[in-house]
């Protein structure tokens, strides 16, 4: 990945953080469907999301639980996806598919994408976990 790329790739997922925040304090109101109207999240459509969450666990030693955030519009386009803070991913290491893997999910709509090299398990966990969040849409 050049520069240019990674550096879209950060900004974006800074973008899905900042708005995946905004759907967190929402969804602690007790709304599972959210409208976006701030112009911070300007990236996002304003139509309303719908946030799925869920959690994988690892019997790695470099695992634990990882959970996530998913949001969804109302055709099926994925939004944004956050990963929790309540995950055990070594600093520096693990922390690195954090910043990448959820981007690289928005940019292109599939968790068909590749490891951070030296963070698999991490990487997996994150493409495991927005697998389950998405299986909650035909639930």
């Amino acid at each position: 990945m050049d520069k240019k790329a990674k550096k879209k790739a950060l900004l974006e997922g800074c973008i899905a953080l900042a708005a995946t925040a905004a759907v967190a304090v929402l969804l602690i109101a007790g709304s599972r469907t959210l409208s976006y109207v701030e112009e911070a999240e300007e990236t996002l459509d304003p139509n309303t999301v719908t946030v799925y969450e869920a959690s994988v666990s690892s019997s790695s030693p470099y695992g634990g639980n990882l959970t996530v955030q998913v949001a969804v519009d109302a055709e099926g386009v994925i939004k944004s996806v956050v990963v929790l803070d309540d995950h055990n991913a070594t600093e520096g290491i693990g922390t690195r598919a954090i910043d990448v893997i959820p981007a690289q999910i928005v940019e292109t709509q599939s968790t068909d994408v590749e490891n951070v090299s030296g963070a698999s398990i991490t990487s997996e966990a994150i493409v495991e976990a927005v697998k389950l969040a998405l299986a909650q849409r035909t639930e």
